[in-house]
Parts: C-alpha cells; structure tokens; sequence
C-alpha cells in the first residue's frame, strides 16, 4: 500500500554564499566606479562591517535618498537581498521515514540526512525553469552596489513534500544572472504546471566567508522577485513541462 503523503529533505552541498543588492544613488555609485578594484573591496568592506568613522561616511557622497538624514548609512534598510545558493551545487534527495515530520522542531533536517541517498543531483542538471537577467550592463535599471561572502561547505536544506515518490524530473531551479555570478533563487517541484510550488528553505548556509566578492553595475530591480503563479504564466515553463510529458 502505497503512502498518501511523501516528505523528502534536500540537502545542498557547495560554494557560494548570501547575495546582496543595495540601491545607490547615481553619485555615490560613480564615487565607486572610479576606484580601482583593490580600493573598492576594501571600501564595501569597511561599509558592511561599520568599521567606517562618522566623519568619513559623513563626508561621502549621498549614499541613498533618506528624508530624515542624507548622511546616515542604512545599508540594508529597504534594499534588496537574496539569500542563495551558487548555480554549482550538489543536491542530496533523502526520504523521512513515514510519520515524522522534518519540519517538526524536534525532529530537524539533520536528523535524516545520514540515512540512505536516493538520489545526488548536480545542480546543473537540474531544469531552469526562468532564469532573470536582474543587471543591465549600458545603465539601464537602478544604480546598486552587490556583493557576497563565498563560504564552501554546507548550502541549506530543503524539505519537500508530495502526494508521490520523489521524481527528479520535476525538481527545477530559478536562477538569477547577476554581475557578480550565476544564483539559485529556490527550488520548485511538481508534476504538472498547475501543481508546481516552491520547495521550503528550512536551514541556511553555515559558516564564515572565505572571500568577499563585490561590484557596482545597474539593476532592474522589479524583475527580482518572480514568483511561482508567474511562473505558471511564463511559456517557458510550459515548453519545459511539455518536453518532459
């Protein structure tokens, strides 16, 4: 007898880390760009960690619009962040046995992933389902500064759950194009268009950064959060649904 619900944790193994995306204003963007590469990483080092002095921040060019203080630096506040894979990853698929709950505080993904792969996926042969092309090289889009601290090591796990067995088939990625890399912007399943959902990010990326890598480029900011009901739109997907019937 065959079970009526299904749960898997996908375990995600590989380089990369949290991408970043803040709006800049064109001024302080060209501040950047006319800095040399040395000079810019040390400069966006000293901005994420708020080891920069009151006076020298005070003393740049505006770094965004703020109504209450132009020189306030509110790195994060408003702007765009994703946190993600790289596009080279490796995919553990393991089943929870029947009646547990991965996602049940005292049961965590961890706890299945020692028990029997069935199946180790590249990420690369994984179907993209969109991909978005969120930089625009001629200056078109939002002036923006991005960057992310590459770690090596564990990605995130993801808990999948279905009225069938796990197919790979129908496992996809969303990808977005950025200046700085290829990202996984999450993982979706399903057998058909209409049932496709996004998997569950339960587990984050662990660990320190092993670089810091960073850019200024221009932006088009709405094409970064597509989600899956445009997907379902998109005739991409359907081409791709039907390739698999």
């Amino acid at each position: 007898m065959s079970r009526k619900k299904y749960q898997y944790v996908l375990e995600c193994y590989g380089l990369g880390g949290e991408l970043s995306i803040h709006n800049v204003t064109q001024e302080f963007f060209d501040h950047m760009n006319e800095m040399d590469e040395d000079e810019r990483g040390e400069f966006v080092s000293e901005l994420q960690f708020m080891t920069m002095g009151q006076a020298e921040l005070e003393s740049l060019p505006q770094i965004k619009p703020d109504e209450e203080n132009n020189n306030s630096f509110e790195w994060h506040e408003g702007d765009i962040e994703h946190a993600t894979l790289p596009t080279d990853v490796e995919v553990g698929v393991f089943e929870v046995p029947e009646g547990e709950d991965a996602t049940d505080e005292n049961s965590p993904p961890s706890n299945y992933v020692n028990g029997e792969k069935l199946h180790s996926i590249n990420s690369e042969d994984i179907d993209c389902i969109y991909s978005l092309e969120c930089y625009n090289e001629q200056g078109g889009g939002d002036p923006t500064v991005g960057f992310y601290s590459e770690a090596k090591g564990f990605m995130g796990n993801f808990i999948l759950e279905s009225n069938e067995p796990f197919d790979p088939r129908y496992l996809f990625k969303g990808q977005i194009e950025t200046n700085l890399n290829f990202f996984i912007d999450g993982f979706y399943y399903g057998r058909t268009l209409d049932d496709l959902e996004e998997v569950d990010w339960i587990d984050h990326p662990e660990g320190d950064g092993k670089s810091f890598q960073h850019n200024v480029g221009y932006v088009n900011t709405e094409d970064l959060d597509k989600r899956p009901e445009d997907i379902k739109k998109s005739n991409d997907a359907k081409w791709l649904f039907e390739d698999l019937e």
